[in-house]
């Protein structure tokens, strides 16, 4: 299942959701064709059958949400169509108004699948539809609807597609910053939000290192704008290249940037900081300039019990590493609250330590 919105637990939830309401809208209208008055060739205990299944893959969806895991979500698609196809038989006409519910099905395929996936959903729909018209029909009966209907699936999905890939397009557009392909302040809160949610179910540390160029106005004022956005461009690649595959890397705005270290406690995220602060002191003077940046960190739950106190003590911290001179490290501590009154903790350049942090 491809995210369309970046937040992968969230799509599956919202294919679960959607699936769910799509089997027990299939299953109602099964029952209703059960308790109808009967026509010629229906099945109604295998109508019935059908039903129960249906109803039991809703329940199944509904209630696990975002816990299947994706392969799950492909075999329902799957077993939505043998489903469909069985009440087609089941009712004895071909035209049974159930082939609405293969239109559903593509949907949902072309929808959140990748081209492959939703290919082979329709490769299943188109056999299984074939099979079900050669149970009742002949050869040459059977050609004009099964064209027809997948005829039909085929450029739907493929609508859907280019509709899915447009919205994509604009939803990127939308949370990244357009100046260095990072994420933005919008990108920022989708992907920071869940990530304090993982931390705090599964127990496990998140920290966040808040980065700001120091007198970075100094570069526009030298060197014009033109140049400032260079820096920032560069920035943003060495940001990049300091975060692993798990971090998220954003520009909230200005020359200001976050990285956000899942399942990294306040040494290992030191420990980047570090190598960030470096690159960039040895960066710059190749372009003829002296830049130097200043990083505050914190890490939940030790220094926050939210995303808006980590986010907070990550701030002090950085506003600690300004306070002590700028070009530095300062991992966030109670006393920074108070500046005024306690010196905080920081970690300056050419301090060492005792002890190594893998990351």
């Amino acid at each position: 299942v491809e995210p369309a919105d970046g937040n992968g637990d969230a799509n599956l939830a919202l294919v679960s959701q959607l699936g769910g309401w799509l089997f027990a809208t299939g299953g109602t209208l099964a029952l209703v064709m059960v308790v109808a008055p009967p026509r010629p060739g229906m099945n109604e205990a295998g109508l019935l059958a059908v039903a129960l299944v249906v109803y039991g893959a809703a329940a199944t969806l509904l209630i696990a949400r975002d816990r299947l895991p994706l392969w799950a979500h492909q075999v329902g698609m799957a077993l939505g169509s043998i489903c469909i196809t069985a009440a087609i038989y089941f009712s004895g006409v071909t035209t049974s108004a159930m082939v609405v519910f293969y239109f559903m099905v593509t949907f949902a395929a072309f929808y959140f699948l990748t081209w492959a996936q939703a290919a082979a959903q329709t490769l299943v729909i188109a056999t299984l539809y074939g099979v079900v018209l050669l149970s009742q029909h002949s050869l040459s009966t059977s050609i004009q609807p099964w064209f027809l209907t997948v005829g039909m699936i085929l450029i739907l999905g493929v609508l859907i597609r280019r509709v899915r890939d447009r919205t994509d397009h604009f939803a990127r557009a939308a949370r990244t910053d357009a100046l260095t392909g990072l994420l933005n302040r919008r990108g920022f809160d989708e992907a920071f939000r869940p990530e304090i949610e993982r931390a705090r179910r599964g127990g496990r540390n998140l920290s966040v290192v808040v980065c700001d160029l120091d007198q970075f106005k100094d570069v526009n004022d030298r060197f014009g704008h033109a140049a400032g956005d260079k820096v920032l461009k560069r920035l943003s690649t060495l940001v990049s290249e300091a975060k692993r595959l798990i971090d998220t890397a954003v520009r909230v705005g200005g020359e200001e940037f976050v990285l956000i270290l899942p399942d990294t406690d306040a040494h290992g995220a030191y420990v980047v900081a570090e190598r960030l602060r470096n690159v960039v002191k040895q960066e710059f003077p190749k372009e003829g300039m002296t830049l130097t940046i200043s990083l505050g960190l914190a890490t939940f739950p030790a220094h926050a019990e939210s995303g808006d106190e980590l986010l907070l003590a990550a701030d002090q911290a950085l506003y600690a590493a300004k306070a002590l001179g700028r070009n530095r490290s300062v991992i966030h501590s109670p006393g920074l609250s108070g500046m005024g009154d306690k010196q905080p903790v920081g970690l300056s350049e050419g301090e060492e330590r005792s002890r190594s942090y893998s990351l």
